[in-house]
């Protein structure tokens, strides 16, 4: 029997970052499109005058509607919304729900704290695992459990993170943490993985 490597990032919310080049918006578009009711989709594709007169015409339809459909992605983190180029990997995050009393005491009881110090902070408390497209994991060196009882990691895990990926990743990353610890349980994604 062959053993398999070990999913490092099983048992949490996977998340991609919004630029990500891997990430196919037009094919978003085409996708919700298709799925539309005829009724609604009649109301929005370009007629064939407009096609012949404008040839691109349906392309900006795709956009409009990869855009949408980004928009739902980033407003539930749910990677149903999003499609992704043939052959191309994303990098992928495992995101976990913030303790309340974390969230609420250390990031929303703490005016001093500016968006991206936040999002900093979230950062630090609800993502401590990355798979980059090219195969590298990346953790934090340390976690520790704080007084909230909340795991945090060291605070140079954001500038890692921001080494990677840019400092855009970090801000954007703590805002999807702080978002999908703000949502019922109901209307988090389903716990996924990315791997492979």
């Amino acid at each position: 029997m062959s053993k398999t490597a070990p999913n490092p990032l099983a048992n949490g919310y996977i998340v991609v970052l919004t630029d990500d080049p891997a990430i196919d918006k037009r094919a978003m578009g085409m996708r919700d499109l298709d799925a539309m009711d005829p009724v609604e989709r009649e109301k929005i594709e370009p007629t064939e005058e407009q096609l012949a007169a404008d040839p691109l015409a349906l392309n900006a339809v795709y956009d409009k509607l990869g855009a949408a459909a980004m928009q739902r992605y980033i407003e539930t983190r749910d990677l149903k919304h999003l499609a992704f180029k043939p052959g191309a990997k994303a990098s992928r995050f495992k995101i976990t729900v913030l303790r309340s009393t974390f969230l609420t005491s250390r990031i929303d009881g703490d005016n001093s704290l500016s968006h991206s110090e936040s999002a900093a902070l979230a950062l630090r408390g609800g993502m401590h695992e990355a798979l980059h497209a090219d195969g590298s994991t990346y953790r934090p060196d340390k976690v520790e459990v704080d007084s909230t009882k909340q795991p945090l990691a060291d605070e140079d895990w954001p500038e890692k993170v921001r080494d990677v990926w840019g400092q855009n990743a970090v801000y954007q990353l703590g805002v999807a943490v702080q978002i999908l610890s703000r949502l019922p349980v109901s209307a988090r994604p389903l716990l996924t993985s990315l791997a492979g």
